[in-house]
């Protein structure tokens, strides 16, 4: 048996653009309200995008080469978790609303090595 009692995945018949915001909106608690998180890390992404669906493959290298050129960018990183694994998410930060509103705009459903990736302010 797949999943856990606790966290259901949510049923195929679903659309997805309601998994899709249900799924980005409990990252982004997780990455803006947990204890564990510092404060100057929660400051820090202010201006950030959340990357979600990223190919287990997708490195920062490669996101800083999507992102890189984008107006206002100022750094990516793809998420590992204490073991080194990925996470298949990230974070974009840029140098202002509009900028990171702007990118939003412009890469929510690209696909990045292979998969359609979502995006969220963070």
């Amino acid at each position: 048996m797949s999943g856990s009692a606790s966290s259901p995945e949510m049923p195929e018949n679903v659309p997805s653009e309601m998994r899709r915001e249900k799924f980005l909106s409990r990252t982004r608690e997780k990455l803006l309200y947990a204890d564990d998180v510092p404060p100057e890390m929660r400051e820090k992404h202010r201006f950030g995008l959340l990357l979600a669906r990223l190919n287990p493959d997708t490195s920062t290298e490669v996101l800083k080469s999507v992102f890189g050129s984008l107006p206002g960018f100022i750094d990516v990183i793809a998420d590992v978790d204490t073991e080194g694994e990925p996470m298949c998410m990230g974070e974009a930060v840029f140098a202002d609303e509009a900028t990171m509103k702007d990118a939003a705009k412009k890469m929510d459903g690209q696909i990045i090595d292979g998969n359609k990736i979502w995006l969220m302010a963070a």
